[in-house]
């Protein structure tokens, strides 16, 4: 086992007992359960396992509950080197997404959300909870998975400070170590983020000549921010 393989099987296993130990501060709701397969019976089921790319019918194996797998057409075939098994990362180390794939065996990719200098953000389905989500997917390496560790304590924490029902920030759902990457789902949020509310508000600049917020939309706004924190 080369020094890269030995380096990431140390922080997969590290992130599973993290992951493991977060999902039960998280208490996240879930729905009615919902039918599953498990990889024997799909790997037993020719015309489910043609779905499966070579590396998926040895990947699979590692999760219990099946929920979605996608189409073989949709997925991206990686290759197999001396270095390891190379092509789900672009040359910068983001995850490279398709439509109508899987995250997890659980999570359909609709379409993307967003980007930053940390990672991608997706619109998935999950076929577990029957529910939209969004997924963010931070990229491969040690540096982002640090700062994923770092910003799911702060989800949760803030999720805590939160009342049932009244919550002003999106609600943390789960996380996975997905193909060396940490993934964060939270709650989908129709209405977008700030920053296209705010590219909306340009938009109509041009129509009315008026842009930006107004001051009492800016007081709303920060209050909202902080009214989840109890000082």
């Amino acid at each position: 086992m080369t020094y890269k393989m030995k380096y990431w099987v140390s922080f997969r296993s590290m992130f599973l007992v993290w992951a493991l130990f977060s999902q039960l501060l998280v208490g996240a709701s879930r729905s009615d359960p919902v039918d599953f397969q498990t990889p024997a019976e799909i790997l037993a089921d020719s015309a489910l396992a043609s779905r499966l790319t070579w590396f998926e019918k040895k990947e699979i194996k590692e999760y219990p509950e099946i929920y979605y797998t996608g189409e073989y057409h949709n997925k991206i075939i990686p290759i197999r080197t001396d270095r390891g098994v190379i092509g789900y990362d672009d040359e910068k180390g983001r995850y490279r997404c398709g439509k109508k794939d899987h995250v997890a065996y659980q999570y359909e990719i609709i379409g993307a959300l967003g980007k930053g200098s940390y990672g991608d953000v997706v619109a998935a389905f999950d076929h577990k909870r029957q529910k939209q989500v969004a997924i963010k997917i931070l990229r491969n390496g040690a540096k982002y998975f640090q700062a994923g560790m770092v910003e799911q304590t702060f989800l949760q924490r803030l999720g805590r400070c939160q009342k049932a029902g009244d919550e002003k920030t999106v609600c943390f759902l789960a996380t996975m170590f997905f193909r060396n990457h940490v993934c964060l789902v939270l709650e989908f949020a129709e209405g977008g983020d700030l920053y296209e509310a705010l590219e909306r508000k340009k938009a109509m600049a041009h129509r009315d000549g008026r842009g930006g917020f107004s001051l009492e939309e800016v007081s709303i706004f920060h209050m909202n921010c902080w009214r989840p924190f109890p000082y």
